[in-house]
């Protein structure tokens, strides 16, 4: 990425920062956040990445949801299938802080994590989250991914790819640039808005995998225990994601 680009991209993840530190404070949301960790702190309460240190250290809109466990929930029995195929490698693109990046890591302890992310402040984050949880050893942090930077870290072993890149997905995601990727299991967040059945092409780029879509569900709060933590009227807050529908591409790739 070139100076000028990777400065305009930068200026392009301050404001979403921004924009998203106003979002988690309306209605209340620095209250539940607040009368939530009194009780249970920075630990993860729910979900696969039960257990986790995350101490919220940028203006993430889901924070909350990230720390109760509801935060993409629908993904829960997915990303728990996943793991239990024991990757060797992790690769998480667009890591953000590291949520999912350090949750691999606690929940794979054998498996190296590569995150990938071109906002700086982003690296940084997901560097002291691994700290926190005690896995930077296996946690590497790149910048931007592109089918070079890509097929450097698939070089061996069973390869998971977790990824959400804003629509980049449709470049990246290509075997035929990146044979490698024929061989791995992928969870690919979609952005279909200028590409539809953007899901289905990409799954038939691997026709020997098993592809199948997961989309985005309702949260309710009587399923989250940790919730009474919060005043009844602020609970609500910490189900927002404050995004559109969502469609999750998930593909197995044939066993051997």
């Amino acid at each position: 990425m070139g100076l000028i680009a990777g400065a305009i991209e930068q200026l392009r993840m301050l404001r979403h920062r921004a924009h998203a530190a106003r979002l988690a404070q309306i209605g209340g949301g620095r209250d539940a956040m607040r009368q939530w960790q009194l009780t249970y702190g920075q630990t993860v309460a729910e979900g696969p990445f039960r257990g986790m240190v995350y101490a919220p250290r940028w203006g993430d809109a889901s924070a909350l949801g990230k720390l109760v466990g509801s935060y993409e929930s629908e993904l829960h029995p997915v990303v728990d299938d996943l793991l239990q195929r024991a990757p060797d490698r992790i690769i998480v693109i667009g890591s953000a802080e590291g949520y999912y990046a350090v949750g691999c890591a606690r929940s794979v302890p054998t498996a190296r994590i590569d995150a990938f992310d071109t906002d700086v402040m982003a690296r940084w984050n997901t560097v002291q989250l691994a700290k926190d949880n005690g896995v930077d050893r296996r946690v590497h942090v790149h910048g931007e991914a592109n089918p070079d930077s890509l097929a450097a870290v698939l070089t061996r072993g069973r390869a998971l790819i977790i990824c959400d890149c804003e629509g980049y997905e449709d470049i990246l995601l290509n075997p035929q640039r990146t044979p490698a990727l024929a061989a791995c299991d992928m969870l690919v967040e979609l952005h279909e808005q200028t590409h539809e059945h953007l899901g289905e092409d990409l799954a038939a780029r691997f026709p020997g995998a098993v592809a199948t879509f997961t989309r985005s569900a309702d949260r309710h709060v009587a399923d989250y225990a940790s919730l009474t933590a919060i005043s009844e009227p602020l609970r609500s807050l910490a189900l927002r994601e404050f995004r559109y529908a969502q469609r999750w591409l998930v593909l197995r790739a044939p066993t051997t």
